[in-house]
């Protein structure tokens, strides 16, 4: 299929951005892979394990996604902005995955006081 130059200038740019996302991100242990040959999608937002800072790819969604929330105008949302526009499958996946996670909800709730049954108790006179 022949593009166009339009299309071939906008890839180029999207490609250029994603670099530029890597670069910002490689510090924080993180960056956006190309990802040849998978069937899931053609990016993928995955730990960089030589640089031990999360346990897996789905800590990483987890931190991205949370991050993204806390700081829009942050790394963590451009890099989810870049992959809902050309990897919409991937976004997808993590969207579903972390989409209903909000910041600190893994935190438990509070406790509950017990509920105040003093009037039920007989007083000794």
């Amino acid at each position: 299929m022949t593009r166009t130059i339009g299309e071939a200038l906008y890839e180029e740019a999207q490609e250029r951005l994603r670099d530029a996302i890597n670069t910002e991100a490689a510090p924080l242990g993180w960056f956006i892979a190309e990802s040849n040959g998978s069937e899931c999608s053609e990016y993928q937002l995955q730990n960089d394990d030589e640089a031990g800072m999360f346990r897996d790819d789905d800590a990483v969604w987890d931190h991205v996604w949370e991050r993204s929330l806390l700081e829009p105008s942050g790394i963590e949302a451009r890099a989810l902005d870049w992959l809902k526009r050309n990897c919409p499958d991937e976004y997808g996946y993590i969207k579903a995955a972390c989409g209903r996670v909000f910041p600190f909800s893994r935190t438990p709730p509070p406790k509950k006081e017990e509920p105040d049954d003093r009037h039920w108790r007989r007083t000794e006179g």
